[in-house]
C-alpha cells in the first residue's frame, strides 16, 4: 500500500487492489484506537462519542443555544416575529449575523418594536422561541 491513495477519476474501475489498499489505509488508522486504554475510545468536550451497532461516532457536542433580541417586528401572541441578535462587547449591541423568526410557542407574549427578549433554539421543531419577553 502507498500513500497517499490515489484518487479516482469518474469513470476509473475500483479492482480488489484499490478497494483493499482502501480497508488497509483504515484499518491502520483504527488500529492505534483498538489498543490504546484497552480497546475504549474516549472524547473530552467539546467532543462526544457515540456507539452503535456500527461502530462509534464522534462528533461535536451539543450546546444549550440562546440569544438576547430586539424585536424588529411585532410579535402577536402565539405569534412569530422578526429580530436582530445582540451581543455584549461591553454593552449590548447588534451581532454580526442575520436576524432570525422567533416564536411564541405559549401563546401569551406580545411586544413591540424595540422590545427585548430571550429566547432559546428548540431542537425538536427547528424554531427559535420566546423564553421571557421584556414586560
Amino acid at each position: 500500500m502507498t500513500f497517499p491513495l490515489k484518487r479516482l477519476r469518474p469513470n476509473d474501475v475500483v479492482s480488489p487492489a484499490v478497494y483493499n489498499a482502501l480497508v488497509d489505509a483504515i484499518e491502520t488508522l483504527r488500529a492505534p484506537l483498538r489498543t490504546s486504554q484497552g480497546g475504549k475510545l474516549t472524547a473530552s468536550f467539546p467532543l462526544e462519542i457515540h456507539k452503535h451497532p456500527g461502530g462509534a461516532h464522534i462528533s461535536l457536542a451539543y450546546t444549550e443555544r440562546e440569544a438576547f433580541v430586539e424585536l424588529t417586528s411585532t410579535l402577536t401572541s402565539g405569534g412569530s416575529a422578526s429580530v436582530k441578535v445582540l451581543s455584549y462587547k461591553g454593552g449590548w449591541s447588534q451581532a454580526d449575523t442575520d436576524e432570525i423568526v422567533i416564536h411564541d410557542a405559549v401563546g401569551t407574549m406580545e411586544g413591540d418594536v424595540g422590545d427585548k427578549a430571550l429566547v432559546k433554539f428548540h431542537r425538536q421543531s427547528g424554531l427559535w422561541l420566546v423564553w421571557q419577553l421584556q414586560c
